[in-house]
């Protein structure tokens, strides 16, 4: 009763017009490792970093470069009119619209939550964007890659995944990292949503923190995991 969560894809030299009732990430994908794509934008939408530096404006009509994983917030009320300008690539964004315009935690409340927490509440690889509703984070692991101690994270707001390739994640216990006995071993498909609720005093659980490997060694593992304040 949080987010709706779905995959949009654009063909070459298609438009569409997307309205949206409710503040929304829409969130860019490469298609194929391709690092970027060319679009043409039209939207009042906000475009940030992680600490809400650099926002700009789309302006109807702007001929943009797309970075893989970048990240637009639009606000409820908003159409956003996209017109893919390439003749042979499919556009792909994950789009993931909060169903409140409230949050659920004010920031006071987070920062005494992220405080008590046992481990480090950085529950990705880096972190692309943040604003009152929610904080995205970008989720990669290189081929075997990860397992140690710096893997280790804490889960202490509701929070949702989807898959943007074939990846299998190794969780592993926070102190003894056992790849011989794993909290889980997660294969998942490309496009798959997985949704976590987590209760508000989780950060004094150390349940919900684990370390995680790739379980793959010829392939990286890909999510786009978003956090509701």
């Amino acid at each position: 009763d949080r987010i709706r969560v779905s995959d949009f894809r654009l063909r070459p030299s298609h438009s569409a017009a997307c309205e949206h009732g409710h503040p929304t990430v829409r969130w860019q994908v490469a298609h194929h490792g391709e690092a970027e794509h060319r679009v043409a934008i039209a939207a009042a939408a906000d475009d940030a970093d992680a600490d809400g530096e650099g926002s700009r404006r789309s302006t109807p009509g702007d001929a943009v470069v797309v970075a893989d994983r970048r990240v637009f917030f639009v606000e409820g009320g908003t159409t956003w009119e996209i017109t893919n300008t390439s003749r042979e690539t499919i556009y792909r964004q994950i789009v993931f619209e909060f169903l409140s315009d409230e949050p659920r935690h004010a920031e006071d409340e987070i920062r005494r939550m992220f405080a008590a927490a046992e481990y480090s509440t950085d529950v990705g690889t880096e972190l692309l964007f943040e604003n009152e509703l929610c904080r995205c984070w970008d989720f990669y692991l290189a081929p075997s890659e990860g397992g140690g101690a710096e893997s280790v994270h804490h889960h202490c707001l509701d929070y949702v995944f989807v898959n943007v390739a074939p990846s299998r994640l190794i969780g592993l216990h926070p102190e003894s990292l056992s790849l011989e006995d794993p909290l889980f071993d997660s294969v998942s498909e490309d496009n798959q949503v997985t949704w976590n609720s987590v209760p508000r005093d989780a950060c004094d659980d150390a349940t919900f923190a684990h370390g995680g490997k790739n379980g793959y060694d010829d392939r990286p593992m890909r999510e786009y995991l978003i956090e509701l304040k």
